[in-house]
């Protein structure tokens, strides 16, 4: 990942331009959301890099059983 061409080692790129990083220095800067990188990402385990953002969908997910709420 550390090498990685698109995201730039940073495991993320911009969903509307995909070649390009969605931060750090080289960033697409579009104001694009960012997506994992799907080169370097794609059969990671998205929470084994201690650098990148916990997955909390399961945190949303209780919050909305809690509140009785559903998204579909």
């Amino acid at each position: 990942m550390a090498n990685c061409h698109r995201c730039r080692g940073t495991g993320f790129v911009c969903e509307f331009h995909s070649t390009k990083p969605w931060h750090g220095p080289k960033a697409c800067g579009c104001g694009g959301a960012g997506m994992p990188c799907p080169q370097c990402c794609l059969d990671a385990d998205w929470n084994a890099d201690p650098n990148r953002p916990p997955d909390l969908s399961t945190l949303f997910a209780s919050v909305l059983k809690v509140s009785g709420k559903t998204v579909n």
